[in-house]
């Protein structure tokens, strides 16, 4: 169902797009001054009610859309969510509560990162512990930073302490309970692919937002209406949707995703971020045929998920032909080295093995160790004298990565990476390649493919995490303007709106 027209007329008012803009700019200038206009033209209430009247109609919206929204109901999710960002710098409104559902909108958009930057910002859970039964927000800020397993735990004991609240306490404390089982439920899928689980946090949230809206509890109701629109639209996107189909039987690959599912990280277990869905650029990879036996050049923007595309192509041809190699070749020593410690967390609870080979064009005998281990992350130097060396990992080798694939055009480094990888491919000619670029030009992009002997459609995407507005800074004395571009045009446009402040130029 697209958005109601009555919503549509609000979203184009242009009363309503003025506020926005003064609230903007009174957000704007709090930030960079440390205080708000003196005079604030706008009206809170009247804003704070026009924005509850959309966000009610984008759920509505994304409620009869199987999977995921369509592009209006994620442009209206979006307008509505930085709408509220925004307001949250305002006077006389409570300013967690505002970034609470910025953050549930802009994941209905699709900007996980926002969404999960907000919701930390909004509810601090880091030091909650974890004898403590959360409040709403606090569940909701655990939610969409993906903190699955600490959810899980928090739930432990809660058939005791749910028996005890609702006999004694409020409506309200008994939904916030409900809230908590249902996304401990909701976490069981995410965490290992148990779809029931996930029908019953649906069906408690259905029961919770009813009692919201029967005590009259909106800012509650409009946060748990939003987890029971984004439900759907992770269930379409996770890892147990999209990956475990491919390889079902799998054992190193059912691993993989449980892994993905808990999380890794430096941090303490419970605090592990779940990387349980996979981003529209990598749904985009896997549908074009990431997986398949052929080679592929991938093209994306910076943080896009070009390495977890370049790991789900890795771990999939490891569990595929058991025994079998994979190289990762970057072009410098501190791509290498990053590469290395974000792969081997990851390896290390698969039961598999990677080790790094920087450096010159020498083998030292620890790099003949490291040929034993199942991944090998190298320069272009060490890669040609493995081939030098006629070393019998080649012959092994399944699946190559070019991490800056783009490098092979450079004056400089290009022709010796070109030339090393031409003589890889001629040694190996039913090997796969994956090429990854974030900057590789339309006009060379097919080029590249061919040159590889990839698919005749190179994976091309430019989504993004975040959302993201240019601007110019344009200086006058001791002051300057910020003059925002409209999105997807170029700075020398017209300017959607200026802001000015006043600051100290350095």
């Amino acid at each position: 169902m697209p958005i109601s027209e009555a919503a549509t007329a609000l979203l184009q008012d242009r009363y309503l797009r003025a506020e926005i803009e003064a609230l903007r700019i009174s957000a704007l200038q709090r930030r960079m001054l440390g205080r708000s206009m003196d005079v604030e033209t706008f009206n809170t209430s009247r804003l704070q009610r026009n924005l509850v009247s959309l966000a009610r109609a984008v759920r509505r919206a994304a409620a009869s859309t199987e999977g995921v929204p369509d592009s209006d109901v994620r442009n209206a999710a979006r307008f509505v969510a930085r709408s509220y960002e925004q307001l949250a710098e305002a006077r006389s409104v409570n300013r967690s509560s505002m970034l609470m559902l910025a953050a549930v909108n802009y994941e209905l958009a699709g900007y996980q990162a926002n969404a999960a930057t907000l919701a930390r910002l909004a509810s601090d859970v880091s030091r909650l512990p974890l004898t403590q039964t959360p409040d709403l927000e606090q569940l909701v800020s655990l939610f969409l930073q993906r903190r699955f397993l600490r959810l899980s735990r928090s739930a432990d004991s809660l058939t005791v302490a749910r028996d005890v609240t609702v006999e004694a306490g409020t409506v309200l404390e008994a939904a916030n309970l409900l809230t908590q089982q249902a996304l401990a439920k909701a976490s069981t899928y995410f965490l290992n692919g148990q779809a029931s689980a996930l029908l019953e946090a649906k069906d408690d949230l259905e029961v919770v937002h009813g009692a919201m809206v029967e005590i009259g509890a909106a800012p509650q109701s409009l946060l748990v209406n939003g987890l029971r629109s984004i439900l759907p639209r992770l269930e379409t996107t996770s890892i147990w949707s999209n990956l475990w189909p491919r390889l079902p039987e799998s054992r190193l690959w059912n691993r993989y995703l449980m892994t993905l599912g808990r999380g890794m990280g430096s941090g303490g277990v419970l605090d592990a971020r779940s990387i349980s869905e996979l981003w529209p650029s990598q749904l985009r990879a896997l549908n074009e045929g990431i997986l398949s036996p052929s080679s592929r050049v991938v093209r994306m923007p910076t943080s896009a998920g070009k390495t977890r595309v370049a790991e789900m192509a890795i771990v999939h041809a490891l569990a595929v032909r058991p025994g079998a190699k994979a190289l990762y070749v970057g072009p410098f020593n501190a791509l290498t080295n990053e590469v290395t410690a974000g792969l081997n967390d990851l390896f290390v609870d698969l039961g598999l093995s990677v080790s790094s080979l920087p450096g010159n064009y020498e083998l030292s005998a620890v790099d003949e160790d490291a040929l034993d281990d199942d991944l090998l992350v190298l320069t272009p130097e060490k890669l040609d004298q493995l081939l030098r060396s006629n070393s019998q990992f080649i012959d092994e080798i399944d699946v190559v990565v070019l991490d800056e694939g783009h490098v092979v055009g450079e004056d400089n480094r290009g022709p010796k990476y070109e030339l090393v990888i031409s003589r890889l491919r001629q040694r190996r000619p039913d090997t796969k390649f994956v090429a990854l670029s974030a900057v590789v030009p339309d006009e060379t992009l097919r080029e590249f493919s061919e040159w590889l002997r990839a698919s005749e459609n190179p994976v091309s995407s430019q989504w993004r995490p975040t959302e993201q507005r240019l601007a110019l800074l344009r200086w006058k004395g001791s002051s300057g303007d910020l003059v925002y571009t409209q999105p997807g045009r170029m700075q020398h446009q017209s300017p959607e709106r200026s802001c000015s402040a006043s600051s100290t130029q350095t």
